[in-house]
């Protein structure tokens, strides 16, 4: 399903738009897939690829000699061209699922989290909604605003 899901979405085209090599391609359809199903680290998506998948069978790749650096260096790839690869699926969602875009803007000004939060200069203790006094923490000026796809 996450390979479907990985096909669906187009991630192989803005690959091989943004000049992947095949192997690369492959790595980069592992790391994607193995964090949707069982997310972790380069090693444990190496553990995964190994013992717990038939992505290769399923992709045509052999991923029986696959080392960690690989996986660091694919991620890396993906990392560099993160910006071209969000805005192309962003983009192909918009279109594959015909979705509106909206902006929803969230204040949360009056949130409050419980815990010491040390060394965080922004955070001070005061009383939540609840009138708790005890390990709240509230964070001052914070503003989230999000652009989501509803």
């Amino acid at each position: 399903m996450a390979h479907a899901y990985w096909e669906k979405m187009g991630f192989r085209e803005i690959s091989e738009r943004l000049h992947f090599s095949q192997k690369e391609i492959n790595i980069a359809c592992l790391l994607v897939t193995s964090r949707l199903i069982r997310p972790g680290s380069e090693i444990a998506t190496l553990y995964f690829a190994k013992y717990h998948t038939a992505l290769d069978e399923l992709i045509g790749a052999d991923f029986s000699s696959l080392s960690k650096n690989i996986l660091y260096k694919t991620g890396d790839r993906l990392y560099e061209n993160k910006q071209n690869i969000e805005a192309y699926l962003a983009k192909r969602a918009v279109n594959l699922f015909n979705l509106k875009e909206k902006i929803i803007l969230y204040d949360l000004t009056n949130t409050y989290f419980e815990g010491i939060a040390q060394g965080n200069e922004k955070a001070s203790f005061g009383r939540s909604k609840e009138k708790r006094v005890n390990k709240v923490v509230y964070i001052t000026n914070i503003y989230l605003w999000a652009s989501l796809l509803v």
